[in-house]
């Protein structure tokens, strides 16, 4: 069916046992920060599968109109996950899907520990809305692919509950299934022993290593990125810190466990480390937290992309939501080494940004002369001000939808502007003037303005061009 222009109207306005149980109406549930990323990369993952839609402009004004509304407070959930299933099936979405779209399933407890075993609830709830049409299948997958749970909810509540002993240890899918599309999944983990105790007794075991001594085999930051990433193992985990619920609690827990062992053998378990991993950067006390993604195979030197992200996300933006996370293949294809630092941190902190740099370089072999800052709206800004401040160390920089203060004099390195002609927040003259004073100031600045795009959509678009147009050029 077609969406009625009224809906698209509206958005504008910024204002128990096995089976089904019905519940008395109660408004929509709260958005934690889980959700929002499970409906940015909803449309990020769309995109992926099908990166020409028809209709391209509305649907980065669309989704455009929701970032304004999210940050201005507003339930954001309607508009993007309708942004989602544009992309996917234009205006030919059934009400059975639209019921779907509007709900969210989640697991209680989230982690279940054998040791203290529980029974599970599988909650159906609103994010928003929607008259319930036809059913929606709930599903429960063990990692084997054995079916735990398979019923329907016919209305926007429903609780269902599943013995504990019917889960061994490992990560579930809870997913909910319309007609037209699976998705909207959740997890649910499963561990032998609690991992707060887990968690605990790693900590304890960290700190009788002792502090590294200066100048040794093992640096500082290591023992501190080791302490960060074994508190995120909660029994609990927070709906509103993505490293803990992006993070797989089973496979992080082996891996801070051979994380001490080498620090107990003196060895660095951080250097030359490969694939994608969270951890912090410290400088005076402070902790930035980071992405960091390394070629699985190559040797070295490696070019080094800074990556910052924009207002309202997170060290996790670039790993897992531009372009639905295709930054990793990116690493792999062309093998630089990427940093994904939290933006706000770095904003008008360029000593910050050098230890990050100092720490990255410690522990991969880089090639100086091939170290980019690539950034999107907010972190465009913040890479703008380090680059000018750092153009003797940073060989090119990529700007997606934004720009800081260019030098009205000195040096700057070669910049690309990636921006969208309907970006409602650095509006396409606005861009143009500010080239235009860069360019006559002398600065190798260059434009690429591209129709129907708005503010953030491009981004993924755009980004395998922007890292070959970034790793061709050299210091």
């Amino acid at each position: 069916m077609k969406r009625p222009n009224l809906v698209w109207a509206l958005l504008a306005i910024v204002p128990v046992a096995w089976g089904q149980a019905p519940a008395e109406r109660q408004p929509p549930a709260r958005l934690s920060r889980a959700d929002l990323a499970d409906l940015y990369l909803d449309v990020e993952r769309a995109l992926r599968a099908n990166p020409t839609p028809p209709g391209a402009a509305e649907i980065n004004r669309l989704f455009d109109q929701a970032t304004l509304r999210f940050f201005g407070g507003m339930n954001v959930a309607e508009s993007i996950r309708e942004v989602a299933d544009r992309v996917r099936f234009g205006d030919e979405v059934t009400p059975n899907h639209a019921f779907a779209s509007s709900l969210r399933v989640s697991a209680s407890p989230a982690v279940m520990c054998l040791e203290r075993p529980e029974d599970v609830t599988i909650r159906v709830e609103p994010m928003y809305d929607v008259p319930p049409v036809g059913a929606v299948g709930v599903r429960v997958m063990a990692p084997s692919g054995k079916v735990v749970l398979d019923s329907a909810v016919t209305e926007a509540r429903a609780e269902f509950r599943i013995e504990a002993g019917k889960f061994g240890v490992g990560t579930y899918r809870v997913e909910l299934l319309s007609g037209q599309a699976p998705r909207f999944t959740a997890r649910l983990v499963v561990t032998e022993r609690p991992l707060n105790a887990v968690r605990d007794e790693l900590l304890k075991e960290l700190a009788t290593i002792g502090e590294p001594e200066e100048g040794g085999p093992i640096a500082a930051e290591s023992v501190a990125a080791c302490r960060a990433r074994i508190q995120l193992l909660t029994d609990t985990p927070s709906k509103d810190n993505s490293a803990q619920f992006m993070a797989d609690p089973i496979a992080l827990r082996r891996e801070v466990e051979r994380e001490i062992e080498a620090l107990r053998a003196g060895k660095d378990p951080y250097r030359d480390r490969r694939g994608d991993y969270w951890r912090v950067f410290t400088f005076r006390g402070a902790e930035v937290p980071a992405r960091v993604l390394a070629p699985s195979t190559g040797q070295g030197p490696f070019p080094v992309i800074f990556a910052l992200h924009g207002a309202g996300g997170d060290e996790s933006m670039w790993a897992e939501g531009y372009g639905g996370g295709q930054l990793a293949a990116l690493v792999e294809k062309h093998k630089f080494i990427a940093v994904c630092p939290r933006t706000e941190l770095l904003i008008g902190n360029s000593a910050l940004f050098d230890a990050v740099f100092k720490t990255t370089a410690d522990l991969y072999p880089i090639d100086r002369a091939r170290v980019y800052l690539m950034g999107h709206s907010l972190g465009a800004m913040a890479s703008t001000g380090i680059a000018s401040q750092r153009a003797d160390s940073i060989a090119a920089v990529c700007l997606f939808a934004g720009m800081g203060r260019f030098p009205a004099r000195g040096s700057m390195p070669p910049t690309l502007i990636v921006a969208g002609e309907l970006d409602p927040l650095f509006s396409a003259r606005q861009v143009e003037a500010g080239v235009a004073r860069a360019k006559e100031a002398g600065l190798p600045v260059e434009l690429r303005m591209l129709k129907d795009r708005g503010h953030t959509l491009l981004v993924g678009e755009e980004l395998p061009g922007a890292v070959g147009w970034l790793l061709r050029r050299s210091r």
